[in-house]
């Protein structure tokens, strides 16, 4: 039976859908209790993790990417002539070989990929796993057929979140298929543990393994269609966005951070780098100034929170697993983990990778920019990327005005 109390603490508190469809909502489960949140057509709304969540037909997925139905972008991974694509970022280093001399046992190859950064099909197939799998924490597995012999792929240690594919689906080589991640055991780092297996995966078909083609070539030697590594603005050749520009405006150097007499100027310099405008990069500002206590970013990359062993760190009071997360990307990408660059990297990509809490499609970069004013934009972040307890609204929105003041139509 609905436990009609709580629906109405969250209609009122989590904003989850249209105050219309709420009340139609509540109004059926005291007229028929059993209806259990079934209502439009075609749309079932479950309730989980205290959310409401708009999940086509089926509540299984409620709360997963397939819930919020991410869109698939088009090709962008790097297919070389016999139809290969690198199945990460082009570029993204290889941090432990295929059977390397430490690992004789390493049946795939891992790719040290920034956390929610784009996972690629290898080649035209069919998923025939998505989900749970040993050791990977979840994994993807397709299977191709290449000159008329069965070849897998294997994509794993990512969560389950952040599967975008579904047993039986088609994919392209080089269509995007999940974000990596960090899950299951023997992993000590955000990254892609990928394989291939002529004959199928041995614990599916009998296959056998082999020097993955896709990122070593066909010779073993080579990495089809890798670009170049993307420059850092330091000059150090490194993968991932690190302190690139996205859009028309100039980033600011990040070797210049450290010694900037305005950290908080920079930081919103860097910001309108990302894309954002000078509204959005204030209330992004506003709730890490919330979360570290420190509006100058001047110690707020070292900043802990008093108390716990899941106590915050850093400029987003990154905790429980997400700081983990946060220092095994600074370690794999051999950076700093107090580095100001790397935090505001780090936290953008992990924006761009994370399922919106609010249950709608999409994640939470993309939406976070779809906000229409100031105090939206502060909630939204506050609500979908920093889950605190209720009630610092007002706090982080006095800081975005406050940048917004001093910084708006200012920006390099």
């Amino acid at each position: 039976m609905i436990n009609t109390r709580r629906l109405l603490k969250i209609i009122v508190n989590r904003r989850t859908i249209s105050g219309f469809l709420a009340f139609y909502m509540l109004l059926t489960a005291f007229l028929d209790p059993t209806q259990a949140l079934a209502t439009a057509p075609d749309r079932t709304f479950c309730l989980k993790n205290d959310i409401l969540w708009s999940c086509g037909t089926d509540c299984s997925t409620a709360g997963s990417s397939a819930a919020g139905k991410p869109t698939t972008p088009s090709s962008t991974g790097a297919v070389d002539e016999t139809g290969w694509a690198f199945p990460a970022q082009p570029g993204t280093p290889i941090t432990s070989d295929y059977k390397a001399a430490d690992r004789p046992g390493h049946k795939g190859v891992d790719l040290g990929a920034p956390m929610g950064s784009p996972i690629y099909a290898s080649k035209d197939g069919t998923v025939i796993a998505s989900g749970p799998a040993t050791g990977f924490g979840h994994w993807i597995v397709i299977q191709h057929e290449v000159d008329g012999k069965r070849v897998d792929s294997v994509y794993g240690h990512m969560y389950e979140q952040d599967l975008m594919v579904h047993v039986g689906d088609k994919v392209t080589a080089g269509q995007q298929i999940a974000r990596v991640g960090n899950d299951g055991t023997d992993t000590t780092g955000a990254h892609l543990h990928y394989e291939e297996w002529d004959g199928g995966r041995g614990d599916m078909s009998g296959g056998t393994e082999r020097k993955p083609v896709a990122v070593y070539g066909q010779t073993g030697q080579t990495t089809p269609g890798a670009a170049t590594p993307v420059a850092n603005n330091n000059g150090a050749s490194q993968s991932g966005s690190q302190c690139s520009s996205s859009s028309s405006t100039t980033a600011p150097n990040c070797a210049d951070a450290a010694n900037s007499p305005d950290k908080s100027k920079f930081v919103f310099d860097y910001l309108r780098s990302q894309g954002l405008d000078d509204t959005h990069a204030a209330a992004l500002m506003g709730n890490f100034a919330h979360e570290s206590g420190d509006p100058t970013f001047e110690h707020s990359t070292d900043a802990y929170e008093q108390g716990g062993a899941n106590a915050g760190y850093g400029i987003a009071q990154w905790s429980f697993g997400r700081q983990p997360a946060l220092r095994d990307a600074a370690a794999s990408q051999g950076k700093d983990v107090k580095d100001l660059c790397f935090q505001l990297d780090y936290a953008v990509q992990e924006a761009k990778g994370m399922t919106r809490r609010d249950g709608e499609p999409g994640n939470v970069w993309d939406g976070f920019q779809q906000t229409q004013s100031l105090h939206d934009a502060v909630y939204f972040i506050e609500y979908n990327y920093e889950k605190p307890a209720p009630g610092s609204t007002s706090s982080r929105e006095h800081y975005a005005q406050q940048y917004l003041d001093k910084y708006g139509g200012k920006s390099s």
